[in-house]
């Protein structure tokens, strides 16, 4: 399976891949066999907070609703800062950062 998260923490996943390894498990699959990939949107440039200034605009238009009623969400500034940091699902930084931070997961 892969996991595409697009915001959140990695952390929020956790429930959905328990629940992969369950049903894998319930169909007679092999623990070592179920395969987990996750997914999420990198930009990196060489400063932390330039990347992120950069990066906003670009992703709170992507997902914003481009319809009356239409599918997506408004992701505030606040919001962006939560899920770029370095727990949220956004790898999102300087290269040295991004390497610090996502390493230890």
């Amino acid at each position: 399976m892969v996991l595409g998260l697009i915001g959140g923490t990695f952390a929020s996943a956790a429930p959905v891949v328990e629940l992969y390894r369950q049903a894998g498990a319930a169909a007679g699959h092999p623990a070592d066999s179920l395969r987990l990939g996750l997914t999420s949107h990198f930009f990196t440039g060489p400063t932390s907070q330039g990347s992120r200034e950069v990066f906003y605009p670009y992703y709170r238009e992507y997902l914003r609703p481009k319809t009356p009623g239409g599918r997506g969400w408004a992701v505030s500034p606040d919001d962006f800062k939560q899920i770029a940091s370095p727990a949220g699902a956004l790898m999102i930084g300087s290269p040295q950062e991004i390497n610090r931070n996502r390493s230890s997961r």
